[in-house]
């Protein structure tokens, strides 16, 4: 295994004392020259010219897709190609990441509950490939599990022969190349890189770069050229700003990778505001924050996702023997602060696991107070008087009406007593803060240097004419 440090670094290998040279391209792509040098590690001089110039060849030909597909939509913005966040740093320039190491599982993570932005659930696609002659590289972003138990030894042993599982190039390329359109846009926390299955097909290095939304054809280094260990998950942390659409991964030599995943927040382009909407979609920028500790089966965005092909697709919780155990609540945050009409709780596929019923609670909280959602007022959003509400069956959709009639951006359930459920649905309007913002714009006007006099005048007047009416009266 290799090693690793466990702090951000800024354009240096996170597995070995290196460098990476400046290079100017017509992709505006700007690596900075850094050198660290780090106990335990063995130095590279490392030199991503050759690499840079076949990089080239393909974004060009990417980005006349993407240029010409942005010219035929209206709601694309062109912003800046210099984005800045809130410490100075520049983020189309440089990617900050951490190698984590010794992970072998998602949950051990600090993005365990981000959405992953390639998945196949997503609708990501491959939009181009250098060479997959021996596995597709659509297989990058595929969610379903292949049983290994089931593929014959020879089939397991011989990496280029058999079952593929996920993208592997024929042998004697010096890099592979694939660029794939994320189904979501988004920011992106995190990434595994999985090369469980491949050993001596596994490349040696992996380097990443995003197509940033805003800017077509301007493209950002996620991960620079980094070691990769090979049969084993290889967790990446990441910090950028910017919001990706495209993700292109390069593997050198070329070999084999199983799946790709990119963790991040969803960044929709618009919400709709005049139509009811699913405010709980993982597509709209919708999240679990907090999952129930006593799940058994079920990954993290598993109920706000539009899939539902078997139980696997949806949670369940372990049996509780005990009423007296503590409630364990899901919480959900919604894609924007709503106005919620109705719930749908899915049990498809759960006939003998079904929850008896739901609790649905909701609660509406500012940003400092997003910490604290467990000392956060929460109201019911059903009627537990009429207990037909939260009554679930096996197999069903059900629809259940809200009675909650203010904004909410958080909810949070629990099954009763326990058992499985496929999805929830909030269906509800975006709430839109007309009347605060007329205040605000009442109060800018009346704060206006002009405004003021004319105010000033006008309780004159005012104060003259009542003088006037009461000398009169007397």
């Amino acid at each position: 295994m290799v090693d690793s440090t466990d702090i951000y670094e800024e354009g240096v290998e996170s597995s070995g004392s290196c460098r990476t040279d400046n290079i100017s391209s017509s992709t505006d792509i700007n690596i900075s020259t850094e050198t660290s040098t780090v106990n335990a590690f063995i130095q590279i001089n490392d030199n991503e010219e050759e690499l840079f110039k076949n990089n080239n060849i393909i974004l060009n030909k990417v980005n006349e897709k993407i240029l010409a597909y942005s010219d035929n939509k209206d709601d694309v913005n062109i912003s800046s190609s210099e984005s800045i966040n809130n410490n100075g740093y520049n983020t189309i320039k440089n990617a900050l990441y951490r190698r984590i190491p010794s992970i072998s599982n998602l949950h051990d993570t600090s993005f365990r509950n981000k959405i992953d932005l390639a998945a196949d659930y997503q609708g990501s696609n491959i939009m181009f490939v250098s060479d997959q002659t021996f596995g597709a590289a659509i297989n990058l972003l595929k969610t379903t599990v292949v049983d290994e138990t089931k593929l014959k030894t020879w089939e397991k042993e011989n990496e280029e022969n058999g079952i593929q599982n996920g993208w592997l190039v024929k042998r004697h390329e010096p890099n592979a190349s694939a660029v794939i359109q994320l189904g979501v846009s988004g920011t992106v926390s995190g990434i595994d890189v999985d090369l469980r299955g491949y050993k001596q097909c596994a490349p040696a290095k992996i380097f990443l770069m995003g197509h940033i939304r805003d800017s077509p054809g301007k493209w950002s280094k996620i991960l620079p050229k980094t070691f990769v260990d090979q049969d084993s998950h290889n967790f990446f942390e990441i910090k950028n700003a910017n919001v990706f659409s495209h993700i292109q991964v390069t593997m050198e030599p070329g070999g084999g990778i199983s799946r790709l995943r990119v963790y991040g927040d969803v960044v929709p382009l618009s919400i709709p505001v005049d139509k009811v909407i699913n405010l709980a979609s993982n597509k709209l920028g919708a999240e679990i924050v907090q999952k129930p500790l006593n799940l058994i089966r079920g990954n993290i965005p598993n109920i706000i996702l539009d899939r539902a092909d078997s139980s696997d697709d949806g949670w369940i919780s372990a049996r509780n023997k005990n009423t007296r155990n503590i409630p364990q609540y899901t919480i959900i945050k919604l894609a924007t602060k709503g106005v919620v009409e109705r719930f749908v709780v899915d049990t498809k596929h759960f006939i003998g696991n079904a929850p008896q019923s739901i609790v649905i609670q909701g609660c509406s909280v500012s940003n400092q107070d997003k910490q604290n959602l467990d000392n956060i007022n929460w109201v019911n959003l059903i009627d537990e008087e009429d207990q037909s509400q939260g009554i679930l069956y096996p197999n069903m959709f059900h629809v259940i009406s809200c009675i909650h009639m203010d904004p909410i951006t958080h909810i949070r359930i629990q099954p009763i007593p326990d058992g499985g459920i496929q999805q929830i649905k909030v269906k509800g309007k975006v709430y839109l803060e007309l009347t605060s913002a007329r205040n605000e714009n009442q109060e800018r006007k009346t704060n206006i240097p002009g405004n003021k006099r004319k105010r000033k005048e006008s309780e004159k007047i005012t104060s003259r004419r009542s003088l006037r009416l009461a000398v009169i009266r007397k």
